[in-house]
């Protein structure tokens, strides 16, 4: 087995170990805390994810240009400064959670949870970005081997937790979060890097923060559209639809796994092989790009084969409805699945503002043929909807691709080298 299968094979595990260390306590604390009780831990905990999304697009995203090309000193020179910069980015989200708790009030549920969430940061961030690094050193072992550790933390911590048998949601949230900080000093050790909390890390941050502003806006850009066709959804229709809805967007989180733990691997991989060899990487990424879709495609033709079985066993008859969603759906993913390699394609060259542009046009463009098709074909077209901004996505993202490799191709040793916020677009 190749070094990359290697990789791949623990990325797999890394990201099953990630997925169950937020995936399971919340379907326990939903049958612990009840209704209310889990309302108020799900406000802080998707406040906390929400967040952390704007610290990988500003920070660990270009990290992953910036040190994946790298190895000795040289690595962990850059790792201290950006782990740094993660720690700091970590405690200015917790100063903004320590504010919304003072307004929720203190002596309050909510305002004590998010509190919690707001002690809790630096470390959650810091433990997200040991196993960001280990992708980028092809340590993907060391990254599950954190993600481990974090479990182990919170079976020990919901294990004591149970068994005084008080949980309210802010202690629930103590117990999810503490093992974290736990591996993120494990990720310390692991790594052999101690993170320089100083002006190193603002001048790292600022460095690349260019190239972090256009990943952030465009990862809001598409997570806005998604938000906006669930209330689009909600608005057209009855609010169960928008339960349908989710119920067969949830069916796609298996191969979701495999497809991020192939992002995590595949990205230091690709920027390894464009700026050692200045190879310019395209038929890599169509490779890749054939191989997620693929991967999609066969789970999809599955889930559209046994859609009402799986739809009406694990979620009841009132959701059968929902099998006239699934093809559209595994389409729309599919879709996404195919233009994945382009989008590595251009982050590499850290084309953020071509990035950026892209997702914000092609997410005008969906939420406009969720409307319209809403409107002729009911539920079924709002999800086809969807199809149609994952079609403008893959072709822009794809034009824009081939379009750098053909320059790059005429003009040789115009690959562009790592150089943050001083690097010029084509």
């Amino acid at each position: 087995m190749s070094n990359l299968r290697r990789q791949g094979a623990w990325a797999v595990i890394d990201q099953v170990l990630s997925s169950g260390t937020n995936f399971v306590p919340s379907l326990l604390m939903a049958r612990v805390l009840g209704p209310r009780g889990y309302g108020t831990f799900s406000l802080a905990f998707l406040a906390w994810f929400g967040a952390l999304t704007l610290v990988r697009s500003a920070l660990m995203q270009p990290y992953t240009l910036a040190a994946s090309a790298t190895d000795g000193e040289a690595w962990r020179d850059i790792t201290r400064s950006a782990s740094g910069a993660v720690i700091l980015g970590g405690a200015a989200w917790g100063g903004v959670f320590a504010i919304v708790a003072a307004i929720a009030g203190p002596s309050s549920a909510l305002g004590r949870s998010f509190l919690v969430i707001a002690l809790l940061a630096p470390g959650l961030a810091l433990q997200e970005f040991w196993r960001v690094a280990s992708f980028a050193a092809s340590r993907a072992k060391s990254a599950a081997v954190n993600d481990g550790y974090w479990a182990l933390g919170q079976i020990v911590a919901f294990g004591i937790l149970l068994t005084i048998g008080q949980a309210t949601a802010p202690e629930c949230l103590l117990a999810w979060g503490a093992g974290a900080w736990a591996a993120a000093v494990l990720g310390a050790v692991q790594l052999s890097v101690v993170p320089r909390i100083d002006l190193a890390a603002v001048r790292w941050a600022r460095k690349w923060g260019r190239v972090g502003a256009w990943f952030t806006l465009a990862s809001g850009g598409y997570a806005a559209s998604m938000y906006s066709v669930a209330v689009i959804v909600s608005a057209q229709f009855e609010r169960a639809a928008v339960g349908l809805f989710r119920t067969v967007q949830l069916l796609f989180g298996p191969v979701q796994l495999l497809t991020i733990a192939g992002e995590s691997v595949f990205m230091p991989h690709l920027v390894r092989v464009v700026r050692k060899s200045g190879d310019t990487g395209l038929g890599l990424v169509v490779r890749y790009s054939l191989l997620m879709a693929g991967i999609v495609a066969v789970y999809g033709m599955v889930l559209v084969a046994a859609a009402h079985l799986v739809l009406v066993t694990f979620f009841g008859s009132a959701f059968a409805s929902a099998g006239a969603l699934v093809l559209p759906m595994v389409i729309s993913n599919a879709i996404d699945a195919s233009c994945s390699g382009a989008d590595a394609h251009l982050r590499v060259r850290e084309m953020g503002s071509r990035i950026a542009t892209i997702q914000v046009t092609s997410s005008v463009v969906r939420v406009g043929a969720v409307i319209v098709l809403a409107r002729t074909d009911g539920l079924r077209g709002a999800v086809w909807g969807l199809v149609v901004g994952s079609a403008v996505n893959a072709a822009a993202y794809w034009s824009h691709a081939i379009l750098v490799s053909s320059r790059e191709t005429e003009r040789p040793g115009v690959l562009r080298p790592s150089a943050g916020a001083s690097a010029t677009p084509f």
